[in-house]
């Protein structure tokens, strides 16, 4: 695999993590009652979307085991800082 793959799926694990990360954040605050978190996050995540929808598609045969990845990787993460959120 040559170094543009590798930043291809490298950006494309980043997006997946980046993507969960933020709705297992949300989810989160959401359940604690946390409006204005929850707004922010909710902001966050459909401008991501948005951008997100058509980038690396047509160079990336396996993009979806490196977005599955940063997905799994960022529930955790969302997870974390929610938890990090909450109990402040």
């Amino acid at each position: 695999m040559g170094d543009a793959h590798v930043i291809v799926y490298g950006r494309i694990f980043l997006r997946g993590l980046l993507m969960v990360t933020l709705v297992s954040g949300n989810t989160a605050l959401i359940a604690s009652r946390n409006l204005r978190g929850a707004m922010c996050a909710s902001f966050a995540i459909s401008s991501l979307w948005w951008t997100n929808s058509a980038q690396d598609r047509p160079q990336a045969r396996g993009a979806w085991v490196a977005y599955g990845a940063g997905a799994a990787v960022g529930t955790w993460v969302g997870l974390q800082i929610a938890g990090w959120i909450a109990s402040v």
